[in-house]
């Protein structure tokens, strides 16, 4: 008589959703990790984030190759991380691991493979959409690179398994689950026959195999064997050997990028994009890690990271960002020469410009701007034979344009030109090409490798490397990269002393007060009404010209907030000022040049009579924006949030006109002494500006084609203005 067969059964639908929300939990980094390789490329693409994004798509052939590599590492990597948790779900939290069975199967490779396929995908889309603006070769090699991508991936992925057998030897240990690649891997199969004939590949010292099955197993269950013999196998359960396996092939790949591409070691660069997924595929380990961890003890991992955070930022002095000062140096020969920024110059007049902020699109115009303006009037008669070089007395300058205006300062006298004058035209082309520059892949680096280093282990920040580096400086070393930019404010100041460099004002803002922080190479008067200088708060240091073009442009989120280290003091127990973006109090620049023209102007003795002030905007300004279709929750909860920035920057525009209107008009009106204070503004007029550091071909051609059409061949517009007041 047969045997009946047990009922079916049924599982009530509450439960199962129970149940797999559960799951999810037990997996929800690997989940994340997932959503991420899929929601990033969306964002880039089909979101407002497309201006802080895209551009990392736009890749050379070898960024090709790193981020198909990199984006397969990250799917994998999802899939086991997911897989171990599920597996050994049972013996580490009491929980019935659902049917996925410990055999995998090569669809289950390519199914999680096509977690990269958003990213790659994206790539491609990039690539077909800039393809006019690179060579037809360059192009196919970009289609080409994918290829040796997921090959050099399958390659790692398949020594990862090689390593974990040789770890899992099959003969003793108790059936391993899939987790690399299936256990049909003939060629690593027959590796290991051969290997094994010959002795034992690899043991693990008598004494941690001991230590291990000795422990408890609340706190071992689901990581040791407690059935295995010491003499046979290794206690650990084999799923954590496939692991450890891959992540070990993992931080091989990570470490050699990281020291391959190091700004202070090679000129190659990763992409930053490789670098995203890089620095996701390290959070997905780690955190999955301990999740599997602390999960069993009912302990939120991210809780638990929040509280270890602010504590070591308590017990370690140094895990904070630094810009570096030092003493001013005090040469005998050094004689002090007072400023006169507004006096007469031999075939010159008296022009200021402010140049606001908005990342490289911000620094690619002003330098196309300010040496546009510089090549017109050399060849131009309506200039009268004067020199807009000389006639740039001050620069104010917010963000990315403080960025441009580093590097138009810094030609002064430099690429074979005489003292106080810029270059020939092909050096002025060369200003527009180092302003508009990459130095994205830079500060990536300095993310993923020693701010992210750092942050999971805050100990590196007492080592000399960990607290002299991070993103900020990446990024100051990117902008010296092939340049001669070693000089500090100090250096500069000597030259506006003497007629040889325009003055430049570099606007930050104190994070403590709200106030404005003046990195100047002028002279200030003591009672600014604001803002606070840096030669007043630190009177007796000097700051290098990209520690104080670095902290005007501090985007948030991409450098970090940083603080003074004064180079002859090793303790860092007196608090110092944090230092951010320019653009949190005046992204114009307007405010530090109305206060400085008009004490500058109340100091004279009626000898001037005529300023130019040329702003210089890098997206349209003042433009509204129409209504949205937003509604619901979310909306409502980020209202204040849109709020206060919409507000931000409405009133600091508001300002910045009302400040000038007021100026003009009360000079205008002077019964005693008139002054006519004229403006032209060189406004990018496209919505199209990327955030990042990062400029398209396409962009880049952009900025040519808008100075040429708008300004350069146009006889009404505001460069003509300038030719004419030069003229005058």
């Amino acid at each position: 008589m047969a045997t009946p067969k047990p009922a079916f059964k049924v599982i009530p639908r509450s439960q199962r959703i129970i149940r797999w929300l559960t799951f999810s939990y037990l997996i929800r980094f690997p989940l994340l990790t997932a959503i991420a390789l899929v929601a990033i490329p969306y964002a880039a693409f089909r979101t407002g984030a497309a201006a802080l994004l895209e551009n990392l798509f736009d890749l050379n052939p070898g960024g090709v190759f790193l981020v198909t590599m990199a984006a397969l590492l990250a799917a994998w990597g999802v899939m086991v991380t997911a897989r171990l948790a599920l597996i050994y779900s049972e013996e580490r939290f009491g929980v019935s691991p659902p049917k996925i069975g410990l055999a995998l199967r090569w669809r289950h490779i390519l199914l999680f493979g096509l977690l990269a396929a958003p990213v790659v995908g994206g790539v491609l889309y990039e690539t077909a959409k800039l393809w006019a603006y690179s060579d037809p070769t360059t192009n196919r090699w970009k289609l080409a690179a994918v290829a040796p991508g997921v090959l050099t991936a399958f390659f790692l992925l398949w020594v990862s398994d090689l390593l974990q057998r040789i770890l899992n030897t099959p003969t003793t240990n108790r059936q391993a689950p899939d987790l690399l690649m299936p256990s049909e891997n003939r060629l690593a199969s027959d590796l290991i026959q051969k290997a094994n004939e010959s002795g034992p590949v690899v043991t693990a010292p008598g004494w941690l195999a001991v230590k291990m099955k000795s422990l408890p197993a609340f706190f071992g269950n689901g990581y040791v064997d407690y059935d295995a013999e010491i003499e046979d196998r290794f206690p650990l359960l084999p799923g954590h050997g496939m692991a450890l396996a891959m992540m070990a092939i993992f931080l091989l790949v990570y470490v050699v990028v990281g020291f391959l591409t190091s700004p202070w070691l090679t000129s190659l660069r990763a992409p930053s994009l490789a670098a995203v997924l890089l620095l996701l595929t390290m959070l997905n380990w780690s955190l999955s890690g301990l999740a599997f961890f602390f999960d069993r003890y009912r302990i939120p991992v991210l809780v638990l990271i929040v509280i270890l955070l602010g504590a070591t930022s308590i017990v370690f002095r140094r895990s904070d960002s630094y810009y570096f000062i030092y003493p001013k140096s005090t040469s005998p020969g050094d004689v002090f020469i007072p400023q006169n920024l507004t006096g007469q110059r031999e075939n010159a007049k008296i022009i200021l410009v402010a140049a606001n902020g908005g990342g490289i699109q911000a620094s690619a115009w002003t330098a196309r701007v300010l040496t546009g303006l510089e090549r017109g009037c050399r060849n131009s008669p309506d200039c009268a034979g004067r020199s807009f070089a000389r006639s740039v007395r001050l620069i104010s300058a917010v963000s990315g344009g403080s960025a441009g205006a580093m590097y138009f300062a810094n030609a002064y006298g430099k690429y074979g030109a005489p003292e106080g004058e810029l270059p020939a035209d092909p050096a002025l082309e060369e200003i527009v090409r180092l302003a508009g520059r990459s130095s994205l892949d830079g500060i990536a680096w300095g993310l993923v490798y020693p701010d992210f280093l750092r942050a999971a282990a805050p100990f590196l920040s007492e080592f000399p490397f960990f607290w002299n580096t991070d993103r900020g400086r990446a990024l100051e070393f990117e902008w010296k990269r092939g340049v001669d930019l070693e000089a500090r404010l100090g250096d500069w100041r000597r030259d506006v002393a003497m007629g040889k460099r325009p003055g430049t004002v570099f606007n930050t803002t104190i994070v403590d007060s709200g106030r404005p922080l003046l990195f100047s190479t002028i002279e200030h008067d003591q009672t600014l009404v604001v803002a606070r200088s840096f030669d007043q708060l630190y009177e007796g240091y000097d700051a290098p010209v990209t520690s104080a073009v670095r902290l005007s442009a501090t985007f948030p989120f991409v450098t970090p907030a940083a603080r003074a280290h004064r180079d002859d003091k090793s303790d860092l127990s007196d608090p110092e000022y944090h230092v951010v973006d320019g653009g949190y109090y005046d992204n114009y620049g307007m405010a530090t040049l109305v206060e400085w023209l008009d004490k500058e102007l109340e100091r004279s003795n009626g000898e001037i009579t005529e300023v130019m002030v040329i702003r210089i905007h890098s997206m349209p300004v003042g433009m509204g924006r129409p209504p949205g279709d937003s509604r619901g929750f979310f909306f409502q909860s980020s209202v204040p949030i849109i709020t206060l920035d919409n507000v931000r920057g409405a009133g600091q525009l508001s300002h910045s006109r009302m400040e000038f209107d007021l100026l003009q008009k009360r000079w205008r009106e002077r019964t005693d002494r008139k002054v006519a204070i004229e403006l032209a503004t060189f406004e990018y007029p496209n919505d199209d500006a990327p955030l990042s550091w990062r400029l398209t071909e396409k962009q880049k051609q952009a900025i040519e084609n808008i100075w040429r059409e708008r300004y350069e061949n146009k006889v009404e517009s505001d460069f003509g203005r300038v030719k004419k007041f030069l003229g005058r």
